[in-house]
């Protein structure tokens, strides 16, 4: 894709964005590829309406996928998001364009790698997270081994739950 044609589009919509936002303020928008399965699977009505906007679609380079996951498990949340949030957040590697999205992962993911991003209808992040462990028999609460789904607790052998602490 040339860059002259890639100016015409100004920014990366989550599909919060697709579902919420007026068909006129879609229009020259980026999105996915993988959120016309996602949308279909939501709403097939406002995919037929979004497939007559002007909205790029495009599918993340593999550098970016790579980018888009080591950013996401730098900041802990790469276990709880989707392939098509990955998609997104690689798209904001590739393309160096803001992401419209309401998902708070994704949103906590971007500002730790320094990418732009805005709301779409929620109010958003205002700082980035941390994630600890919590013991749910001793409340025994440690740092979050970021990639790992499920843990015990060295302690006293109950399971470990995931908890946000703002910094």
């Amino acid at each position: 894709m040339s860059n002259l044609l890639l100016h015409l589009y100004v920014a990366i919509l989550d599909t919060a964005a697709l579902l919420a936002w007026p068909v006129e303020k879609l229009k020259h928008g980026i999105i996915a590829m993988s959120q016309l399965r996602e949308l279909e699977n939501v709403s097939e009505e406002r995919l037929m309406l979004i497939e007559s906007v002007n909205l790029k679609k495009v599918s993340p380079n593999q550098e970016s996928i790579v980018k888009a996951k080591e950013a996401a498990s730098n900041s802990g949340d790469l276990t709880k998001l989707s392939d098509v949030d990955i998609d997104l957040i690689a798209l904001s590697f590739q393309l160096d364009e803001e992401l419209f999205t309401d998902d708070y992962r994704i949103q906590n993911t971007l500002t730790k790698a320094g990418k732009t991003w805005s709301s779409v209808i929620q109010k958003g992040i205002t700082g980035v997270w941390v994630w600890l462990q919590i013991c749910t028999g001793c409340g025994i609460s440690k740092p979050s081994d970021l990639n790992k789904k499920e843990s015990i607790c060295s302690h006293c052998g109950s399971p470990l739950k995931l908890k946000k602490k703002k910094r």
